[in-house]
């Protein structure tokens, strides 16, 4: 947490990552694989709550099921390569902030300028200054934070 910012959370990120083979208690874990993002935000929600800081602390989650939408504030896309396509650049993190609130997401952002970098000789994904200019644009009528990061390799920048 960073006190001088003046806002107060952390990212519940991973929720998406129970392996199919997992040890899980009473129960198989690729019948619970979908649901467990459930109960990893019941976990944050439960700890939020043993704060007694429910109005004064967000944390955001970027995985989900059926019941989560109603239990995180705040929601994050997860980590777009720095490109402009549709696949997993900025026009896919358009698109999902758009479409999100039909499944009840309704407050959702993405990493300004992308995050994963990829720059080896047959794939190059590095961040441009225009690519991150325009996607601060974009974020800054779309997203409900903003947010950036230097990326999966802060050196490599176009």
């Amino acid at each position: 947490m960073i006190k001088n910012a003046g806002a107060f959370g952390w990212m519940c990120d991973f929720g998406e990552y129970l392996p199919f083979d997992a040890k899980v208690a009473g129960g198989d874990a690729e019948r619970i694989h979908n649901e467990f993002p459930t109960f990893w935000a019941k976990i944050n929600q439960k700890a939020l709550e043993k704060t007694g800081m429910e109005n004064e602390i967000m944390y955001f989650m970027r995985s989900s099921w059926l019941e989560t939408p109603g239990m995180a504030g705040q929601w994050w896309l997860g980590d777009q390569l720095t490109s402009w396509d549709h696949y997993d650049g900025m026009r896919s993190a358009l698109n999902a902030l758009l479409n999100l609130p039909f499944s009840g997401v309704m407050s959702a952002h993405s990493d300004i300028g992308g995050y994963s970098v990829l720059d080896f000789p047959i794939i190059y994904y590095v961040r441009t200054k225009e690519l991150l200019m325009r996607w601060a644009e974009m974020s800054a009528f779309s997203d409900s934070i903003m947010r950036t990061h230097p990326g999966s390799n802060p050196g490599a920048c176009a």
